[in-house]
């Protein structure tokens, strides 16, 4: 199961996995590439430079969307607009964060009034349910 707040980051996720499906785990640590091991021009390595930059900065990257993701996310929610999300990413800097809010900790924003304060612990209290 693949878990992502847009199509583009799932598509960014499944590069990701097709490009280390058959990579040790070596690679994904970084040890290889941290030692300085691995030569490009290597006969038996068809890995991209870009996969192995990529795969060196992995386990200091967190896989975070972008602010326009979270834009989109947020302002599904009624009544909520881009200036409140605004507000709402710089107190809390993440959706975890967000969805752990409770309604006082909402209620202290500016522009994030009762109506809105509702609507977004909806969001975040209902269960998930598949759309048909």
């Amino acid at each position: 199961m693949l878990c992502a707040f847009s199509m583009n980051e799932a598509a960014r996720y499944l590069e990701s996995f097709k490009i280390f499906e058959n990579k040790s785990i070596d690679v994904l640590k970084g040890s290889e590439y941290d030692r300085g091991g691995h030569d490009s021009k290597d006969a038996n390595d068809n890995t991209s430079d870009y996969t192995k930059r990529f795969a060196k900065q992995l386990p200091n990257q967190t896989l975070q969307p972008n602010l326009n993701d979270v834009s989109d996310i947020l302002t599904e929610i009624r009544a909520v607009n881009k200036t409140n999300v605004a507000t709402l990413v710089e107190h809390f800097g993440s959706l975890a964060a967000l969805s752990a809010a409770d309604e006082e900790a909402l209620a202290n924003l500016p522009g994030i009034g009762p109506t809105k304060i509702k609507n977004i612990l909806n969001v975040f209290d209902a269960p998930f349910s598949l759309q048909k």
